[in-house]
């Protein structure tokens, strides 16, 4: 295993918590108080995005403390995962707009009403994605942190040095100097 993992899929991860973010305000659908709700998780994109964050940090500085702190967010930032999974399916299975049609305009109301509801559920189907997306990249960070804490091998490969040792000698020693 190597720390190549952590940069793109904690780039990943912030993406993912900008899009949530982005699509939640599109959601605010049925009451006025659907921000402050907990089933609404427009929330969660700030999680997303501070473990992605979290996330990157083991490719530049490599040691145990910013490892296991990756980990840990990560196994966080799965559960947050799942949880948006769940209240988006919720809330997908939820999203009703005809209701509000009323006896002024029967003509165009259900329309305009079948189309307002068609994209609430094409957001939530994609924010069941990202989710989803959020999910794989903790859980395949997790465990190749996992794996990069059980080896001990935390500096660059050894196999770099040996390889680049013997040609540093033979140039050395074939120099005009020798």
């Amino acid at each position: 295993m190597c720390y190549c993992l952590f940069g793109p899929l904690g780039t990943l991860q912030i993406m993912v918590g900008l899009i949530n973010i982005g699509l939640g305000p599109g959601r605010m659908h049925r009451y006025p108080d659907d921000l402050m709700d907990l089933s609404a998780a427009y929330w969660l994109g700030a999680m997303f995005i501070m473990v992605g964050m979290v996330s990157v940090i083991p490719s530049c500085w490599r040691n145990h403390g910013t490892l296991i702190f990756s980990v840990i967010m990560n196994v966080v930032g799965f559960i947050f995962a799942f949880i948006a999974c769940v209240l988006y399916h919720i809330d997908q299975s939820n999203s009703s707009l005809p209701w509000r049609c009323d006896a002024t305009d029967p003509k165009n109301c259900p329309n305009v009403a079948h189309i307002a509801q068609r994209m609430l559920i094409d957001m939530d189907i994609t924010l069941i994605v990202m989710a989803g997306l959020q999910l794989i990249s903790s859980l395949i960070l997790v465990i190749s942190g996992i794996m990069l804490l059980r080896s001990g091998r935390m500096e660059k490969d050894v196999s770099d040095v040996e390889i680049w040792q013997p040609l540093l000698k033979n140039t050395l020693l074939s120099g005009s100097a020798a």
